[in-house]
């Protein structure tokens, strides 16, 4: 009886293996083939996965809970954001090429004359 029972559920086991799918970690790919269970997230900028927390410039907001993550191009007319509430691509204003504000419809990125960065949502 008891072998009986054993060999029952060895069987029931091996059924139960063999039908269910198996999930390996890592394995989450996006669309652009960044792992986002390693932290990645595509950047438009930089046209390859990045992992904002490592980013240079991580910045706090006033609340002092959250924080984004900013990358900018090379000439600096735009700024990349990771953020909590999504990915944004912030721009300068072609006449402004040499201040330190960064919009869109959503945020904007500022630093003021002392050099602190402040962002917020756009009015």
């Amino acid at each position: 009886m008891i072998r009986a029972t054993f060999i029952l559920s060895v069987l029931l086991m091996m059924i139960a293996c063999r039908s269910s799918k198996q999930h390996l970690v890592g394995n989450d790919r996006d669309a652009h083939g960044c792992i986002g269970s390693a932290g990645y997230q595509w950047s438009e900028l930089q046209r390859n996965c990045v992992r904002p927390f490592e980013l240079p410039l991580i910045i706090k907001h006033s609340d002092s809970i959250t924080q984004i993550a900013v990358l900018f191009s090379t000439d600096s007319s735009k700024a990349e954001v990771f953020a909590i509430e999504g990915h944004f691509m912030l721009q300068r204003k072609p006449s402004q090429l040499h201040s330190h504000h960064w919009k869109n419809k959503k945020m904007q990125l500022n630093k003021n004359y002392s050099g602190k960065w402040i962002w917020e949502k756009s009015n």
